[in-house]
């Protein structure tokens, strides 16, 4: 199973999101000028950024500290398996 990309955003008022307000909801910014995802899946690490999967033994430079990162969280044990880390 892949890492997939953020989902697709609703407006208030779009029918798809009519009840989103019948429970708690967490409004977040983005605030970097990245968009980089990561997670343990099939038990194997995996980033990504907006567009496409990192090849994580060959990161782009904009992805290497961020992938350099993820890799050590990993190692520490400190990741769970199956959460998408954004």
């Amino acid at each position: 199973m892949p890492l997939y990309s953020y989902p697709q955003v609703y407006n208030l008022g779009h029918v798809v999101v009519n009840d989103i307000f019948n429970s708690d909801v967490v409004i977040e910014e983005k605030i970097d000028g990245s968009n980089f995802s990561f997670g343990i899946i099939e038990g194997v690490l995996q980033a990504r950024s907006k567009g496409t999967q990192i090849n994580l033994d060959a990161p782009d430079k904009l992805f290497a500290q961020a992938v350099s990162v993820a890799r050590e969280l990993n190692n520490k044990g400190l990741l769970t398996p199956g959460y998408l880390y954004r």
